[in-house]
């Protein structure tokens, strides 16, 4: 069974990966164009599943609400920083880091009407904020 969304907008909605089961088929459509982005699309295709069952990272899709495609995804993972107070003491807080980022190029192709897809999937399913 298909879990609720996590957050929508008008067009999209986010929801973890592995919430539905053909999430794994799914992100093996995920495409990045540029070069310096194969690394997230390794990371997707072939990490991310891993991840998110150990419990090590979180990794969220965005989708289309209409045709189901993904049009991004981001992981976000959880951490410490340490802030050194003087020589004998210091400072720990906890922190989520933004993994990583990526628009489907794939998408982007086939939906040349949708505009600032990475923009507004930043804003409204990571920060939750209105566009």
């Amino acid at each position: 069974m298909m879990q609720p969304f996590l957050l929508e907008d008008d067009t999209f909605f986010c929801q973890h990966l592995l919430a539905s089961k053909t999430d794994v088929a799914d992100i093996q459509q995920f495409r990045i164009a540029k070069a310096t982005g194969q690394g997230l699309e390794r990371y997707l295709k072939n990490v991310s599943a891993s991840e998110e069952e150990d419990n090590f990272a979180r990794t969220y899709l965005v989708r289309n609400k209409r045709t189901r495609e993904i049009a991004s995804f981001f992981t976000l993972k959880m951490g410490l920083f340490t802030i050194r107070l003087d020589e004998e003491y210091f400072y720990t807080v906890p922190a989520v880091e933004l993994a990583n980022f990526a628009v489907n190029s794939a998408y982007r192709e086939a939906h040349p009407e949708v505009s600032l897809l990475g923009k507004n999937t930043f804003h409204s399913f990571y920060l939750g904020q209105e566009k």
